[in-house]
């Protein structure tokens, strides 16, 4: 699924999509629980669409560049953990993982190699249809240690 907004839960702590420094650029300090951004309508689509794999653009987070030190607003690649969707009974009792990713703007490349790969514009992905993957492929995808809850849901 490629939108042009997040959906809501993602820039929780539930996640991990954000950074700490990246949730005080975006919020600052306080890390209550109204810091949150993005679309519920986005979420409800991605909650019943399910994708494996969620893009959309990166949060603009403020950075220093060039010997001058000014200050840019420059978008920041951002991937999510894994996160399992829940078992519905339209899957067949199954579940599988999603992803969120979140690119940069593309930019020249000496800045591109300045700012690292943290604001890169380009990101591979293996897509394979759940339906041409066996069942160990689909549980290898969602190894408990590194899948988290699905934000989307409560």
């Amino acid at each position: 699924l490629i939108s042009g907004e997040w959906g809501q839960g993602m820039s929780s702590n539930k996640c991990s999509a954000l950074t700490v420094d990246d949730r005080n650029a975006l919020f600052g300090d306080d890390d209550g629980a109204g810091n949150m951004m993005g679309s519920y309508d986005v979420a409800e689509l991605i909650a019943m669409s399910r994708p494996r794999y969620h893009i959309a653009p990166g949060p603009f987070i403020p950075v220093r560049s060039g010997e001058s030190e000014t200050v840019k607003m420059r978008r920041r690649f951002v991937a999510s953990l894994p996160y399992q969707y829940p078992a519905t009974s339209s899957s067949g009792g199954e579940s599988h993982a999603g992803r969120f990713l979140a690119c940069s703007n593309v930019m020249p490349p000496s800045e591109a190699k300045s700012l690292g790969k943290s604001f890169k514009f380009i990101h591979a992905v293996g897509i394979v249809p759940l339906a041409h993957m066996d069942a160990s492929d689909r549980e290898a995808a969602m190894e408990k240690s590194s899948v988290v809850d699905c934000p989307y849901t409560d």
